[in-house]
């Protein structure tokens, strides 16, 4: 500038934002607040960022799928972390799902700027049965003397089972038994 150029704040604010930072979303609050007070129309286009887990497992403990307390969900939307560029505070929301029966549900997770953009997640929350049947068998364990050079007749052996599984209401059991 020449001798006839007069600092004031408005001035260097404003060419200091063309030259050192030329893209709205590198405006501190403060810069963003002063253009817009003396008529400049800042716009900020870039959404929230949501960074979240993509999967969550839930283990089944009913035959329905899962009944009980949503700790995991919790949790889960505890450690969500939502950024922006421009925004210290974008709004968040959630929607979780109200059935947990057993498959996948989709979790939606919104954030929001001030500028209005908003950026949505849908992490999927499986609810599935990993547990395997417990079983029981009585006598649990049997010896017996070979009746000849073919062994023993298995048939002649009688054991009771019992089987029971959280999800599985009839659970089925199967053996390797020799015929003979």
């Amino acid at each position: 500038p020449d001798e006839s150029f007069i600092f004031s704040p408005i001035t260097h604010l404003t060419s200091h934002v063309l030259v050192d930072r030329p893209v709205p979303q590198e405006l501190t609050l403060l810069e963003k607040a002063i253009l817009t007070d003396i008529g400049y129309q800042v716009r900020e286009d870039i959404p929230p960022v949501i960074i979240a887990e993509t999967q969550l497992i839930l283990e089944a403990n009913s035959p329905t799928g899962y009944v009980g307390p949503t700790n995991l969900l919790d949790d889960f939307i505890d450690s969500v972390v939502v950024t922006d560029q421009l925004d210290p505070n974008p709004e968040f929301s959630f929607t979780l799902p109200t059935d947990l029966s057993m498959g996948d549900h989709t979790i939606v997770l919104t954030a929001t700027d001030l500028s209005g953009n908003s950026t949505t997640l849908e992490p999927i929350l499986s609810v599935v049965d990993r547990t395997p049947p417990t079983l029981t068998v009585t006598p649990e364990n049997v010896t017996v003397e070979a009746m000849g050079p073919t062994g023993f007749p298995f048939a002649n052996l009688t054991f009771l089972s019992e089987v029971s599984d959280i999800v599985d209401p009839n659970p089925s059991v199967t053996h390797n038994a020799p015929d003979q």
